[in-house]
Order: C-alpha cells, then sequence, then structure tokens
C-alpha cells in the first residue's frame, strides 16, 4: 500500500482553503474536513470534523451554534457514507 504524504497534502488542503477565502465576499464561520484513514490497499475509513470560527466579541446565540454544528454534521455525515461506499464509520 502507497503511503500518502500528509504533509503534502495538508499544505494543498491550507493553500485550496486560503485561495477560497480570499476570494469570499462574506465572512467565513465553519467548515468541514473529511479525512481519508487507509486501511488496506483498495479500502479506506472516511472520517470528518467540522469547526465553527464566530467573532470571539460576538458570538451567535447559542442555538444557532448548535444548529450550524448539526447541519455541517450531517453534510460530512454524507460524504463519509458515500465516499466510503455505504459503509458508516464511527
Amino acid at each position: 500500500m502507497e503511503m500518502l504524504d500528509l504533509e503534502k497534502w495538508n499544505l494543498q488542503t491550507i493553500e485550496s482553503v486560503k485561495h477560497v477565502l480570499a476570494k469570499a465576499e462574506s465572512a467565513c464561520v465553519g467548515h468541514c474536513l473529511l479525512f481519508q484513514e487507509p486501511i488496506d490497499a483498495t479500502n479506506s475509513i472516511w472520517k470528518f470534523k467540522t469547526h465553527l470560527a464566530f467573532d470571539p466579541n460576538n458570538p451567535p446565540p447559542e442555538e444557532d451554534r448548535k444548529k450550524l454544528e448539526q447541519i455541517f454534521d450531517r453534510w460530512a455525515e454524507i460524504a463519509q457514507l458515500i465516499m466510503s461506499g455505504g459503509k458508516k464509520h464511527d
């Protein structure tokens, strides 16, 4: 099995996010990252992590934050399910 060059992938992801944010015309309040963890030559476990980014001096109401977390988590779960061929992993 080929080993992934994590530094290369992380740098490419960072540059991609920077590019999107540089072109954005409004504030980004969150993002979700999808991670591939190879388990053998043909299979991977797909994991996700949601991050919310709010102004610490003007945070949103707790209810709004929880709603956004749920939305991000649902989209991430769908991506994880699709990428893993319908197999759900914890």
